[in-house]
Parts: structure tokens; sequence; C-alpha cells
């Protein structure tokens, strides 16, 4: 069964109640910011949806918890996966703490269209928007480095993450979440927005 069909089947078992929880992450890792970095969408993606945007949503409508740029968020960090929501969008960020490769995979499945972008990517790198522009599948070879992509959505109000490395999911604590920095209690990680 493909990744795509096991996290499929995953969110399909998870009804549309509010599934996102969290507890907090340990205070082992450092602060610091991403570094600046530009990058081209190779012609293998699917150009972003130029309609796709969280405008007139309410950005805080998401659950607090994913709100803002996580503060341990740094290349080679031992947190492999970091995820938040902020005015521009949602941020995908993976990484790990040695120079060998890691290769993670994942998907995104919003429950209304989406657009991403590919950020401090490498040429190996893959990002691929499913065909009913309502989800994207991912790819990212790491070698300790931040690899990421940004998504916009039509104000969905579900969104999921899939995460896995090497064919293994990750573990909820090697993921964090928001500027509050919380693990999930899954993955893949459900979020909905509140009424």
């Amino acid at each position: 069964m493909s990744l795509r069909q096991k996290f499929t089947l995953g969110i399909a078992g998870l009804g549309l109640g509010l599934v996102l929880t969290a507890v907090p992450a340990t205070a082992q890792e450092t602060t610091s910011a991403t570094e600046p970095t530009t990058t081209t969408i190779p012609t293998t993606t699917t150009a972003p949806n130029r309609t796709a945007s969280d405008e007139g949503c309410g950005a805080k409508a998401w659950p607090a918890t994913v709100q803002g740029q996580p503060t341990t968020l740094k290349a080679g960090s031992r947190t492999y996966a970091f995820y938040w929501h902020d005015r521009s969008g949602w941020h995908i960020r993976v990484t790990h703490p040695s120079s060998r490769k890691f290769v993670f995979t994942g998907h995104v499945q919003a429950n209304t269209t989406l657009a991403f972008r590919e950020v401090l990517d490498e040429k190996r790198d893959v990002v691929r928007m499913d065909d009913d522009h309502m989800g994207f599948t991912f790819r990212f070879t790491n070698y300790g480095h931040l690899d990421g992509v940004n998504f916009r959505t039509d104000c969905a109000t579900r969104a999921a993450v899939g995460l896995d490395n090497g064919g293994d999911k990750v573990s909820v604590r090697k993921i964090v979440l928001g500027k509050a920095n919380t693990h999930p209690t899954s993955n893949p990680v459900v979020i909905t927005r509140s009424s």
C-alpha cells in the first residue's frame, strides 16, 4: 500500500472532529531563525494556484497550538519536523542531526484547494500536486540542513500532514508545532479550524 493510500485511509477514519492535541516539547533545543534562501520551482511541480489564499478566513481561527514559527527551528536539530501557520500560510520544514542522507516523504491534504511553494530545497527534493489540487506529496532528501514547503489553502477547515522517514512514520516526539513547540499526539497530524 502506498503512503498516499495509507494516509487517505488514516484520514478517512479520523472523522471531522478536532483531533489535534499537543504536549509540551522538551526545552533542550536552542532558538534559531531560518536562513533566507531563493528557490526555483522545478518543472515537475505544479505551479501555485493563484486563487489559494487564507485571506479573509481569519488566521487566528486555526488552533493557537500551530500559530507562529517554532522557536526551536534549527538546521541539524534532533527534532525532525516543524509545522506552523502564520499570516502567510502554512510552513513545513524537515532536518536531522547529522550530515548523512535521510529521506523524508509525506502528504498534505486539505478539504479545499491549495497552492504550494518549495523552499530551501535541492534538486533531489520533489513536491507534486494531487490531481484535485486539494493535496500534495513531497519527498525531501536531507543531509542535516533545512528542506521544506510553504502552502496556502482556499479557507480550508481541515488540513492534515503525514510524515515518514525511510518508510516508517516519524515519531510525534520528533515533530514540533507552532511557537509553543508542542508535539502532536498523532502522525498524520490533523488540524481543524475552530468555530
